[in-house]
């Protein structure tokens, strides 16, 4: 175990993105979906360091995930809080991943910085925000999640504008676009060591 830093990722896309980074600290994968310790096992992910992926809200969520609701997310985190503050107690610093707009991602990354820094963890966010046409509804509760955990630590996120997307792409293209533009911010803010 890495005892100064641990990487957390919080919901699908984030999930999806750390799993893609390939480094010597420990991971810990965050999700309400059910699937998420089957998808983010050691064998799926690259790096080196431990990985562990835990699916929060049981109780709360039963068979499903959050489903955009931010508050099914923040509950979700409370439900599971044991178990995370038992995995993270020994790490000073928490980088979270994440892309806001969802339930998870945003109730989920509110309440975690928020108990982090009740336990004196110091924390940054890496997260992309949503393109403008994913709606209003979705770029509306990252703005306001942003907003929020701006007050509780480092925040750094990035936005692919639309017409900076070079060409035609396909949805799925434009979404691959933005994890890699989240992924190029982890690797500079890991590089920086004043964050």
């Amino acid at each position: 175990m890495n005892d100064t830093q641990l990487l957390i990722a919080i919901g699908g896309t984030g999930c999806k993105i750390l799993s893609k980074f390939d480094t010597d600290l420990d991971k810990l994968y965050i999700d309400t979906d059910p699937k998420v310790v089957e998808i983010y096992s050691k064998n799926t992910c690259k790096g080196t360091g431990s990985q562990m992926a835990l699916r929060i809200g049981e109780k709360n969520c039963r068979e499903n995930s959050a489903s955009g609701d931010v508050a099914i997310g923040e509950i979700s985190l409370t439900e599971s809080w044991d178990e995370i503050s038992n995995y993270i107690e020994n790490y000073s610093k928490i980088v979270i991943v994440t892309s806001l707009g969802g339930g998870t991602s945003c109730g989920v990354t509110k309440k975690l910085a928020e108990f982090c820094k009740l336990i004196s963890k110091d924390v940054v966010i890496v997260s992309g925000l949503p393109f403008e046409f994913e709606g209003q509804l979705r770029n509306q509760k990252a703005l306001k999640t942003c907003n929020k955990i701006s007050f509780l630590c480092k925040l750094c996120t990035t936005k692919y504008q639309e017409n900076e997307i070079p060409g035609r792409k396909t949805l799925q293209e434009a979404f691959d676009l933005e994890d890699e533009k989240v992924m190029q911010l982890l690797e500079s803010v890991m590089k920086d060591s004043s964050i």
